[in-house]
């Protein structure tokens, strides 16, 4: 799994998302997803180096089957506090640095957006009607290496979340 901790929270009358934990990214995908993509991304989970252009890759954005929501959060081999973002729909991904907070969402981009930050302490992947509030409030701990859940929003901190 990423380094740091990683937890979930499921809010009744949130849109929920299908989330895939890896070992180096964390993807969400409108849920119901279908089971082809959820599939192919959980086989990538234990890649311990897979190319972001890959994962991408696993979206169908086409005509055909189209994912209309989804959010990739990836990191690249031994640096936990950069990371790459792509976003599509209604996905949205919240960043915190030592600078502050900030959202990320693809304001109707197509086929999706994409964005490197660097100086990352923690990330949300929620729906684009969320709040933004301080990260490290999800309520329940994601604790398996490889790890599938239905969320409304799932977390990522560098350090233990705060109590």
């Amino acid at each position: 799994m990423v380094v740091g901790a990683v937890s979930s929270s499921a809010l009744r009358g949130a849109p929920a998302w299908d989330v895939i934990v890896g070992d180096r990214f964390i993807a969400a995908v409108g849920a119901p997803a279908p089971e082809a993509v959820l599939a192919a991304l959980a086989d990538a989970a234990g890649d311990p180096d897979p190319a972001v252009e890959r994962l991408v890759g696993l979206f169908p954005v086409g005509r055909t089957d189209a994912i209309g929501s989804f959010a990739l959060v990836w990191w690249a081999p031994g640096v936990w506090s950069a990371v790459t973002a792509v976003v599509r729909g209604d996905a949205v991904v919240d960043l915190e640095s030592p600078g502050g907070s900030r959202r990320f969402d693809a304001r109707g981009s197509r086929p999706w957006l994409l964005a490197e930050f660097h100086e990352v302490t923690a990330v949300r992947i929620a729906g684009a009607d969320s709040a933004l509030e301080p990260i490290g409030a999800a309520a329940n701990p994601v604790t398996h290496a490889r790890a599938s859940v239905r969320a409304s929003s799932i977390e990522w901190t560098a350090a233990a979340p705060r109590s």
